[in-house]
């Protein structure tokens, strides 16, 4: 009992850092005068750094058969890296676009990392530890919208350094995850074998198509986080309304989370998939309609048929069609193509367009762009439908 009740306790102290430090990196941005352009490259080098770490956390894991160690050694260095960005007391931009970077990059890596670490400690309480990551999420960017909003940048390293503190408390009494391998210890370095291990996952067809359809998805998907808060930011959106519309986003994730094990018994994942993907287009639609922050507040409450669906169901579809000796790496290289690499180009697709179109066509664009995954998850039916359960 009292393992469980941590597991929820720092699965929700995890969250709250995440979107704590993560939410308002844009909002950093903009208070030490970054263009539209710099913000542009922040957020590349973001994906970056988030694509090339979940690879190698991944690796690293199956490699030593285990995950809590490197947890933690991640999860020291966003913090670092946070209180560097928020006591900055300078505009230095190559110090800024370092340490803000490392902050989106690392908040992404982290994020994958403890995610995977509860699907493989806890897979029939996945979706119920998920909800409790949600809600840390959700207060987590309520709080930090609040202190910037009443105080300044730099107050936040306050409840930075009290919520780590007490995460660490919560960590040190949980279990590793022991990892299954192949291999013994005296093998785990060699590069032969961390390349053959890679060479199989490329070898897995299904495994591949689910990751290109994921990537697709998360593609579109990450107009929520880049061209709708830009436009609440157009729209003269304040630093709270923006934190609420995060906290909407999140707390919206929670309804499906805690329902998903009895949804999964009625209807399948890859129908559930299909819905997602829907849901999608007919969000950014709405968004691309919206001329209010408010009325953007209230499409954001269709979060909850859109992100954790494709979330939970990627994380049933990879550990269904993948080796259990693979499954770790094969989470964070599927998380790090269709999280990461996809959130490198979103940002530079979506500039593009709205230089060219402007906010609302764009959201439009991202829109259509929805019937290019659907198209091919109807077409690739019979090859692609998994047999995973809840």
């Amino acid at each position: 009992m009292k393992r469980n009740a941590l597991l929820y306790i720092q699965n929700f102290l995890a969250f709250f850092v995440f979107s704590y430090v993560s939410t308002q990196l844009i909002p950093f941005l903009k208070e030490h005068a970054f263009s539209l352009e710099q913000r542009g490259i922040v957020l590349a080098l973001v994906a970056v750094i988030a694509t090339i770490g979940q690879i190698v956390f991944g690796l690293l894991c199956d490699r030593y058969h285990q995950m809590k160690r490197f947890l933690l050694i991640g999860y020291l260095i966003l913090v670092m890296s946070a209180l560097a960005m928020v006591l900055s007391s300078g505009d230095l931009f190559a110090y800024l676009l370092l340490v803000c970077a490392m902050v989106g990059g690392f908040a992404k890596i982290m994020q994958g990392l403890t995610e995977t670490y509860l699907f493989q400690l806890d897979q029939q309480n996945y979706p119920k530890l998920r909800a409790a990551g949600a809600l840390g999420f959700t207060v987590g960017a309520i709080a930090a919208g609040q202190i910037v909003s009443l105080t300044s940048f730099p107050m936040l390293a306050i409840g930075l350094l009290i919520v780590s503190v007490l995460w660490l408390f919560c960590f040190r009494e949980l279990q590793d995850v022991r990892i299954e391998s192949n291999y013994s210890l005296k093998e785990i370095n060699a590069v032969p074998v961390i390349l053959g291990e890679i060479k199989k996952l490329f070898r897995n067809r299904r495994y591949l198509a689910f990751v290109f359809v994921f990537f697709m998805i998360y593609l579109i998907g990450n107009g929520d986080q880049y061209i709708v808060v830009d436009k609440m930011v157009a729209l003269k959106a304040s630093h709270d309304v923006i934190a609420i519309k995060w906290a909407v986003q999140s707390i919206m994730e929670v309804p499906l989370l805690l329902g998903a094990n009895r949804l999964l018994k009625k209807v399948n994942a890859y129908t559930l998939l299909l819905v997602a993907v829907v849901m999608y287009g007919i969000k950014f639609f709405l968004y691309g309609f919206a001329q209010d922050p408010y009325f953007i507040i209230g499409i954001t409450f269709l979060q909850v048929v859109t992100l954790p669906i494709v979330a939970l169901v990627s994380k049933l579809i990879i550990e269904d069609i993948c080796e259990s000796s693979l499954r770790s790496s094969a989470q964070l290289f599927a998380l790090a193509i269709f999280v990461g690499l996809s959130g490198l180009l979103t940002p530079l697709i979506s500039s593009a367009l709205i230089d060219w179109l402007g906010y609302d066509l764009t959201l439009y664009v991202f829109a259509a762009a929805n019937l290019a995954p659907f198209a091919f998850l109807i077409g690739f039916r019979k090859k692609l439908k998994p047999q995973a359960k809840a």
